[in-house]
């Protein structure tokens, strides 16, 4: 049994240890601020249109049907979906349960941020790195996403501590664990390419230049020549890049704002889609990391500024080269797809950080550089303006009725409302050539102008929700007929238009992972046939 002398000892020895050990107290805070960032807020926003691709139709009851699936449908490697479907078995495909996924990964970064700074500078600028991890608001955008950046960016962040490791150390067991680092952070997404492959050159170039760093390059280098055929076969799945309307140079400064303040609404637009807000917080902790830089290199030690020439080559050319093969025809920048350079230029913040020797400077860096991000990650939480598009709400517009009805929508709107609603009927000339017979039609649109229906519909209700997405209501005092042609020739939002017949019984059921799997089965190709909807 505890006395109070023990006890008394034991606390004495904690509070030695703690201020033995400042950096180790600070980091364990910085994982629980993150951890409770991340995971406490899970559940407040609905999922958008690419993460209800990853709950909805990706995972499938089998784990080969669900790898077929990503070889078919998707344009990222299987490693991200290979543990969503395993967790998915254990925690569902709700927003909480498979995003907590994500979760994990991006709380597990902000370690592994520090012991790549601590191993390439000191154990302040691990800490420096770890807290701009814990408050960054693109990461953590991005910790709470269903899909794999979250993923990449935490196997980048601890192959970058095994490749400063390696550059000190270069023994066998660290190369292995930086190889093996390596090719799980290519399989998780390809553009891990352009951070893993430069590391990869350095080692390879570095002195001694041992058969052991032969191997470990070869191996990382085969592990992605492996996924060069999926990458091909994907690739021709069909899919547009739907940002190349952009202007690539407007996509990269776009990145730039975002990685410091946020993603925001709009995911693919340029910088005229940014708010003031966003372009100010996200210019000011850009002009705060340039000047600690600037700093770091006037007044840093020699350690600190070697540490600092490494990850900013790394963060360079893994921000620059896709887009100078962007440039070149090789297109596709994106923001997202971008995310890998921001963990070593995270690291480069934390080791400026660092390299402020004077107790007052170096907490008006850390509160300076945190504050801009801490305050945007904030307003996220609670400000529907800036978060995800708020489909859920839309879906409980919808599904508010007690009759059955076509719901017609942007392109963009269809998948997420699928998944809340239930499985649709599209209605086109095959499924009912006919037509359904209805006394409703609900328009969700992304703020188009929608044209009045005419037919007897009139509008009774528009709905508005944040992010410029709207509901139109239209009855009629009877049932009417509706045919497939009627959407398209009353060009009722634009060309990217589809119109579905929806199931009420469905309505605001989120589907389970075997009833998406029964609806992914389903097939228009059967008898035609008419549906009296009254």
């Amino acid at each position: 049994m505890a006395t109070p002398t023990s006890i008394r000892r034991a606390l004495g020895r904690l509070v030695a240890g703690a201020r033995a050990r400042p950096e180790l107290v600070a980091l364990l805070a910085l994982v629980g601020l993150g951890a409770a960032v991340r995971f406490g807020t899970l559940g407040l926003q609905s999922f958008d249109g690419g993460e209800t691709v990853t709950a909805y139709r990706v995972l499938h009851p089998s784990f080969f049907a669900t790898m077929s699936e990503v070889a078919r449908t998707e344009r990222s490697p299987p490693l991200y979906y290979a543990l969503a479907w395993v967790w998915s078995r254990l925690f569902g495909t709700g927003e909480i349960g498979l995003r907590s996924l994500s979760a994990l990964f991006g709380t597990l970064t902000i370690p592994f941020a520090y012991l790549a700074a601590r191993e390439l500078a000191n154990r302040w600028a691990g800490v420096g790195a770890a807290f701009l991890v814990a408050v960054n608001p693109y990461l953590f955008w991005y910790s709470q996403e269903a899909r794999s950046y979250a993923l990449v960016v935490m196997f980048v962040a601890l192959g970058l501590y095994f490749f400063a490791r390696a550059l000190r150390d270069p023994r066998p067991r660290v190369l292995v664990a930086w190889a093996l680092v390596s090719a799980l952070a290519l399989t998780s997404h390809y553009f891990a390419a352009f951070v893993v492959g430069p590391e990869a050159l350095w080692l390879l170039l570095g002195r001694p230049r041992t058969r052991v760093r032969l191997i470990a390059v070869m191996a990382t280098g085969a592990a992605g020549l492996a996924l060069l055929p999926l990458a091909v076969h994907q690739e021709r799945s069909g899919r547009a890049n739907t940002f190349t309307h952009v202007p690539v140079l407007d996509r990269g400064a776009t990145a730039l704002i975002k990685f410091f303040s946020g993603e925001g609404r709009f995911r693919i637009d340029g910088l005229s889609s940014l708010s003031l807000s966003q372009i100010a917080a996200g210019g000011t902790s850009l002009a705060l990391l340039a000047l600690g830089v600037a700093y770091l290199f006037r007044q840093g030690s020699t350690t600190e500024r070697r540490a600092a020439k490494v990850v900013g080559l790394l963060a360079g050319l893994g921000f620059c080269v896709p887009m100078m093969l962007a440039l070149g025809g090789v297109d596709y920048v994106d923001s997202r797809n971008l995310i890998p350079a921001l963990v070593p230029l995270l690291v480069l913040g934390g080791i400026a950080v660092s390299s402020l020797r004077s107790v007052r400077l170096g907490a008006f860096g850390v509160v300076a550089s945190g504050a801009a991000a801490a305050t945007i990650v904030a307003i996220t939480a609670v400000n529907p303006a800036l978060e995800r598009n708020d489909w859920r709400r839309a879906a409980e517009l919808v599904g508010a009725v007690h009759a059955p009805q076509v719901l017609v929508t942007d392109v963009p709107a269809a998948k997420p409302l699928e998944y809340y609603l239930g499985p649709f009927d599209t209605l086109t000339p095959s499924a009912f050539p006919d037509g359904v017979v209805t006394h409703r039609v609900d328009v969700v649109s992304e703020g188009h102008p929608v044209h009045a229906l005419g037919h007897g519909f009139r509008r009774v209700a528009i709905r508005r929700m944040p992010a410029n997405w709207q509901v139109d209501i239209f009855e009629s005092a009877r049932p009417r007929e509706v045919r497939p042609s009627w959407v398209a020739d009353r060009q009722v939002l634009d060309w990217t238009s589809v119109a579905e017949v929806l199931d009420p019984q469905q309505a605001l059921k989120p589907p389970s992972l075997e009833l998406s799997a029964g609806a992914r089965t389903r097939q228009h190709s059967g008898p035609a046939r008419h549906r009296d909807l009254r």
